[in-house]
């Protein structure tokens, strides 16, 4: 199922400013929501098109894809590395841009996976798989058959997955091709900080797809 998306303007990015928090955290670029909720109509315009043209083109200006990574620590307290959960806070701007296509891209992205696919997905929840779990269990009690499961978890699985293998599956699942463009070009060109007790790292580049703290 190809993804068709409608033209980014300015309207649209006001939405989405709109509901954003004045708390919500600003990047290293140093703009805040406030700011932002503050501009006129004619720059967001304008800013549409910067953004458009970056969906054609898969540039990105280095400033707009700086990424802070901050480290939280997982349920299980730990000083260890792997006790840690890296976030990366990206500026504004392309957290503006992710937001957007991400709630235009629900409905497209509900469509193609299976009804067995309730994680993240807009109008599915908990109950969609746990009822269709809960039926064959009495089921099977009934029958007298034997009901069994198996869960896993891949320990830093995200932290392996080159970027490139993540998007182009989505290209092939569908997603519009401006998206997975701007997101490539954005993966190829960000770079990050990582902040740890108020010291900084070198910056660096990754090679793998790890979490932002954007919806994509």
């Amino acid at each position: 199922v190809l993804q068709t998306l409608p033209p980014i303007d300015g309207a649209a990015l006001r939405q989405i400013i709109k509901m954003w928090s004045k708390l919500k955290r600003g990047g290293i670029d140093g703009w805040r929501v406030q700011e932002l909720q503050q501009l006129p109509n004619s720059i967001l315009d304008l800013l549409a098109k910067v953004l458009t043209m970056i969906e054609e083109t898969g540039e990105w200006g280095w400033e707009a894809v700086l990424g802070l990574v901050c480290c939280i620590p997982k349920a299980t307290p730990s000083d260890e590395p792997l006790g840690q959960r890296p976030l990366t806070i990206m500026n504004l701007i392309y957290r503006l841009w992710g937001t957007l296509r991400s709630k235009q891209s629900a409905g497209w992205l509900r469509d193609i996976l299976p009804q067995s696919a309730t994680g993240g997905v807009q109008g599915r929840g908990p109950e969609d798989a746990f009822i269709p779990m809960a039926i064959r269990y009495e089921i099977a009690q009934a029958e007298g058959g034997v009901f069994a499961g198996y869960g896993g978890d891949i320990k830093k699985f995200y932290d392996t997955v080159p970027f490139e293998a993540a998007i182009n599956m989505a290209h092939y699942l569908g997603m519009d091709a401006g998206i997975t463009r701007a997101l490539l070009g954005a993966y190829r060109a960000m770079q990050r900080v990582v902040s740890v007790n108020g010291a900084l790292s070198h910056w660096f580049v990754a090679g793998s797809y790890t979490h932002l703290r954007s919806p994509q």
